[in-house]
């Protein structure tokens, strides 16, 4: 049969040592969605993003990508099958340009990958600073440049984690935007975010982890209801969301 997910990790088990990051973690994302993956801090949301685009290799479980194993594949092979991503503190060529650190994630001829970085630098707003430093930008511009740079292959699936940390308000609704906009050019998008706005906002589905376990998934409105959830971010001693937290007023 078939597998209908684009990206999938099955029984997913992460041993650091005798630390245990994820245990039997089965997750997917599928053609055209917008999924949210939140937990507390420690709960394995980046360890499983490194093991879904091949920076870690799992101790235990299979990973496929359009339907094919990768489990131990290479980042550069994940990409080249169509998997982008960005990371939770960008990691630009600090002493090269805007321009040069889209063009060191080119695929394609010079020609073509300078055309399509121009197109991405003019999506983001990043145009008047092409020739800046990467070094010179504040947070929220870094993060701009991390969702373009990832953008230069072309991808049918990006992962995004944290991609609103650090980023001003001014900056945010614009970053927002630019997700939805990757969403509405037929892209699917795996989000993680400890700003519940973002994962609200942006998300369908969200799938919630806490030490090492999904523990919970639906709707936003539902896993924000969901007892487990409310004691894997309260302790297990409250049953009153604190939405200053955990997802903004109402609901």
């Amino acid at each position: 049969m078939e597998d209908s997910a684009l990206v999938r990790g099955q029984e997913i088990t992460m041993r650091f040592g005798g630390v245990v990051a994820l245990s039997k973690v089965s997750f997917e994302i599928r053609p055209g969605e917008i999924v949210g993956l939140i937990g507390p801090n420690g709960s394995g949301k980046t360890t499983l993003f490194n093991v879904l685009t091949g920076v870690l290799r799992p101790t235990a479980g299979r990973v496929t990508v359009l339907g094919r194993d990768v489990t131990g594949w290479r980042p550069h092979r994940i990409a080249r099958r169509g998997v982008g991503r960005t990371f939770q503190i960008p990691a630009p060529f600090a002493k090269a340009t805007v321009l040069e650190n889209l063009m060191v994630a080119a695929s394609a001829s010079k020609a073509e990958s300078l055309s399509r970085a121009r197109s991405l630098l003019d999506t983001f707003d990043l145009d008047g600073l092409s020739e800046e430093w990467a070094e010179s930008l504040d947070s929220g511009h870094l993060r701009l440049l991390e969702l373009a740079r990832a953008l230069m292959r072309d991808p049918q699936v990006i992962l995004l984690d944290e991609p609103t940390s650090g980023v001003d308000p001014a900056l945010l609704d614009h970053l927002l935007e630019r997700i939805h906009a990757m969403h509405a050019e037929g892209r699917a998008i795996c989000v993680v975010a400890h700003d519940m706005r973002a994962i609200e906002d942006v998300c369908e589905r969200v799938v919630v982890l806490d030490q090492g376990q999904v523990i919970a998934e639906g709707s936003f409105h539902e896993v924000r209801q969901n007892p487990n959830v409310v004691d894997a971010y309260l302790g297990g001693t409250a049953r009153t969301w604190l939405t200053s937290t955990i997802g903004g007023a109402g609901g």
